[in-house]
């Protein structure tokens, strides 16, 4: 009986590092989506918010340029792990003061870690990505993220309402508060790993994944439209806790769908697109349960429109300046709404056609899977290794599920049976 080769026998688990990217990704959701609904880009028309979005947007770009800039290992354009935990640090460290305090501080400190956030996690999807099966991982855990925004964003608007503008420093209550930090926290241990994982793991990144700039139009659908429990719970006539309910498990649908290691076949994908298309055009014109339905729906099939925009057969050429463009990109997308609400004499109404716009961009990428040959008509190299087949049930990252769940049932147990006031639906807050 012979020994097996040494070199052949796997040196790590095939899950390492995993849960790790997904749960960073999720909480950089989570903070992007906080700091852009805190209100530090008034919605209001004037050449005052319009030139604090161009700037943040601008900041991002610049940001991201100088963070690549430094020494780092691997393909140019890829942030390595040191570059995504100095990043994660910052949107960490400036975006859970920010959202604790109030009056002109918090301002200054939310627009610092709007950058900050805008930032990280662009370069962070890119990480992510840039590795053999990494568009799933990426796009699990900006699912995750959405699925946790759904709860917390309900107790962030809860407070605020609670609260009212001028509030004093601390007035968040203790329960937002401390989830808060536990989540900044925990992406700050979630970036230190991710140096041991890309050492150890058989997958490091192997070249610049394309079409990054989704993310932006990803953020827009996801966690302002789909997963927005207050405007979906009034519009449905149902309690804001049940429509968050409905939400998270939707959303967890959508991850355990991405545990699959299988490709969708063409027709699946087109279907998916066509879901979360219709998802967001319905959500702000229907009422009633249907619209709880469109959102639920719109959920579930956006993980796997996320993995195939993320995944291509050719990587991207490698390039500082190109994912600089790219994470500015992102930025230029989530802040667009304020933008275009600051300068559209018409109220409004281009900023309400814009998300059906991003929906259809963001599916748009999902149907496109396949990119060109390269010059010369040399096929695509084959990716230097196919993902792990890992069963969802003994998956690690299905353990990322519980705290979104836990925190929606709680939010069920404690919070009142009625349903929100109707509203206007609106894109910015």
């Amino acid at each position: 009986m012979t020994s097996p080769d040494p070199a052949a026998v796997p040196r790590t688990a095939p899950d390492l590092g995993v849960p790790s990217r997904a749960w960073l990704l999720a909480v950089l959701t989570v903070l992007v989506a906080a700091t852009a609904s805190s209100g530090v880009l008034p919605s209001a028309r004037g050449a005052g918010p319009a030139l604090t979005a161009v700037a943040v947007v601008l900041l991002v770009g610049l940001a991201a340029a100088l963070l690549l800039r430094t020494p780092a290992p691997g393909v140019p354009g890829v942030p390595g792990p040191r570059q995504v935990l100095v990043a994660t640090v910052a949107a960490a460290g400036l975006a859970v003061p920010a959202l604790l305090t109030a009056g002109g501080l918090a301002v200054v400190l939310t627009g610092a870690a709007l950058v900050a956030a805008l930032s990280a996690l662009p370069l962070a999807v890119v990480h992510v990505a840039a590795r053999p099966g990494g568009g799933r991982q990426a796009a699990t855990g900006l699912l995750l993220g959405a699925g946790l925004w759904t709860v917390l964003g309900a107790g962030l608007r809860g407070a605020s309402a609670a609260t009212g503008p001028g509030a004093d420093a601390g007035a968040l209550p203790p329960g937002p508060a401390l989830a808060l930090v536990v989540l900044g926290v925990s992406a700050v241990a979630a970036a230190v790993g991710l140096g041991r994982a890309d050492a150890l793991a058989d997958d490091p990144p192997a070249g610049r994944p394309r079409r990054t700039w989704v993310v932006g139009p990803a953020v827009l659908v996801l966690d302002l439209v789909l997963a927005d429990a207050s405007h979906v719970a009034a519009a449905a006539g149902v309690a804001e806790a049940v429509a968050g309910l409905v939400l998270v498990l939707a959303s967890s649908v959508g991850v355990w769908l991405l545990l699959r290691p299988d490709p969708w076949p063409p027709a699946a994908r087109v279907a998916a697109a066509a879901v979360v298309l219709l998802g967001v055009v319905a959500v702000p014109v229907l009422t009633g349960p249907a619209v709880l339905v469109a959102a639920a729906a719109g959920l579930v099939a956006a993980g796997m429109v996320l993995a195939s925009a993320l995944s291509a057969h050719r990587p991207a050429p490698p390039g500082v300046p190109r994912t600089a463009l790219a994470t500015a990109a992102v930025a230029a997308a989530v802040l667009s709404p304020w933008l275009l609400v600051a300068l559209d004499p018409a109220g409004g109404t281009a900023a309400a056609l814009l998300v059906p716009c991003a929906a259809a961009a963001l599916a748009g990428a999902g149907l496109r899977r396949r990119t060109p040959d390269p010059v010369g008509g040399a096929a695509a190299p084959a990716p230097a290794s196919a993902p792990v087949r890992i069963p969802p049930r003994v998956n690690p990252v299905r353990l990322l599920l519980l705290p979104a769940l836990v925190l929606a049932l709680v939010h069920v147990a404690v919070a009142g049976g009625e349903p929100p006031p109707a509203g206007t639906y609106v894109v910015v807050p």
